[in-house]
């Protein structure tokens, strides 16, 4: 029996270790040698080289001009993306979807007034 269990703990070892481990690393390695500002979360510099943002999360834009990105919890900070987790009954997420439609209903006038 416990030859048994050694066995089934060093197969579970070198699965643990190939899956999580080689496997992460080989395919990192792939990515940053085939498209290396992907690899690294496709991050956004401003002209002095430091990271402002990712192109892969939303930034927050206010003008009626730009597409609207899913409302977040963190405000669109590239370094915490999450979700807000609250309820469908909460006070909170009333508001927030009445200053969405508020928003909306003043871009809809934008958009007519520019003709678009």
């Amino acid at each position: 029996m416990f030859s048994q269990l050694a066995s089934s703990l060093r197969v579970a070892l070198f699965t643990l270790l190939v899956c999580g481990g080689v496997y992460s690393l080989a395919l990192l390695a792939f990515a940053r040698g085939v498209v290396p500002d992907k690899a690294d979360a496709s991050l956004v510099r401003d002209a002095k080289g430091q990271v402002v943002g990712s192109s892969l999360v939303a930034q927050n834009f206010s003008s009626p001009k730009y597409f609207w990105p899913r409302p977040s919890a963190v405000n669109h900070d590239a370094a915490a993306a999450g979700g807000s987790n609250l309820s469908s009954a909460s006070p909170k997420l009333r508001a927030r979807a009445l200053g969405s439609l508020s928003r909306l209903a003043m871009d809809a006038q934008w958009r007519k007034e520019q003709g678009a």
